[in-house]
């Protein structure tokens, strides 16, 4: 539960006794819900107090009232009126706002209601909705501090066939410290909440990382004349911090029984049949012959060997006689002779 402390000031016998301290909490609901307000009640001037929330501080608020069931800003030209609830600080929110349609006039630059978050009394973040000429609804992601107002996300038209007299959801959700991210979008209350229409994210220096409070401010073009809008059921839900995601439980899987193992009998290996192999025939090589030249090496079968005969020859004949010359024609008979 969230708690605020706030110092009052007790009133006895019109004797004031400064420095009495009373704690006063402003906590969430189980839903998460830290603002919640139907305006059932009456108040002259300014909200008065949230059904949850506390009280709103109200700045320049002569111009809003509540009563039957609505709060009411009379707007005027040139004119902001803001209710913000300073008991309440919340870092990351979304903030949720019905607005009934006003008729707007074609001139100026129409009727803007910020939904704010982190706010304090110099600086907040705000997404602004502007009801504007041609029935159009045009958004705006900004930061407001004392050096004016800076625009994380520019004007875009969200919504057209605006009808005045209806009933529209405005929404804006803030998150984050070293990047805050600014989300907002704007629909029908009858119809199907649309994905956020406009998305943004502050990472500068003058980033209000830290917490706030939540607001409503209501600001009319000074070219755009007078107009009331009516505000109802005004919600603002802090948004946890996702947490660590636990897996569901896991059922172990029973362990299967062990089917005995039976070891493989390996068959006998058969050596493979060889065909016989034919051997190729034996090739007898050609004889060779001889070559005639005398330097040729070896013997040449016999009978068929032819030698001339030298010049000088001696010749010996079985029927030659021992008185012969020798020669072919008259050869010795004995080789006795010859030598």
């Amino acid at each position: 539960m969230r708690t605020t402390l706030m110092m009052l000031v007790v009133g006895v016998s019109c004797v004031l006794i400064a420095g009495v301290a009373a704690a006063v909490e402003v906590g969430s609901t189980p839903d998460g819900v830290l603002v919640r307000d139907g305006f059932s009640r009456s108040a002259a001037s300014g909200f008065g107090r949230a059904d949850v929330g506390g009280t709103y501080t109200s700045v320049y608020g002569r111009l809003a009232s509540v009563d039957g069931g609505t709060a009411r800003i009379d707007t005027q030209s040139g004119h902001t009126t803001r209710q913000y609830l300073s008991q309440v600080s919340v870092r990351d929110s979304v903030a949720t706002l019905d607005v009934v349609a006003p008729a707007v006039a074609d001139s100026g630059n129409g009727l803007a209601i910020n939904l704010e978050a982190r706010g304090s009394s110099s600086s907040t973040y705000a997404a602004k909705f502007r009801f504007m000429s041609g029935k159009r609804v045009a958004t705006t992601l900004i930061r407001l501090d004392k050096s004016g107002e800076k625009a994380i996300v520019l004007d875009k038209v969200v919504a057209a066939g605006v009808v005045p007299g209806d009933r529209w959801r405005l929404e804006f959700k803030v998150e984050g410290t070293s990047k805050v991210t600014l989300a907002s979008r704007a629909y029908r209350v009858t119809a199907t909440p649309p994905a956020w229409q406009l998305t943004g994210a502050d990472s500068s220096p003058e980033r209000l990382a830290g917490s706030g409070a939540p607001g409503i401010r209501v600001y009319l073009s000074s070219a755009t004349p007078a107009v009331s809008v009516k505000l109802d059921d005004y919600v603002v839900r802090e948004v946890a911090p996702p947490g660590p995601v636990t897996p569901p439980p896991t059922t172990p899987s029973p362990t299967p029984t062990p089917v005995p193992t039976t070891k493989p009998t390996t068959p006998p290996t058969t050596a493979p049949t060889t065909s016989p192999t034919t051997p190729p025939p034996t090739v007898t090589p050609p004889p060779t012959t001889a070559p005639s030249s005398p330097s040729a090496v070896g013997s040449v079968p016999v009978g068929s060997a032819s030698y001339p005969v030298p010049a000088g020859a001696v010749f010996v004949a079985a029927l030659g006689s021992s008185g012969g010359s020798g020669s072919a024609s008259d050869p010795y008979g004995s080789l006795v002779t010859a030598l």
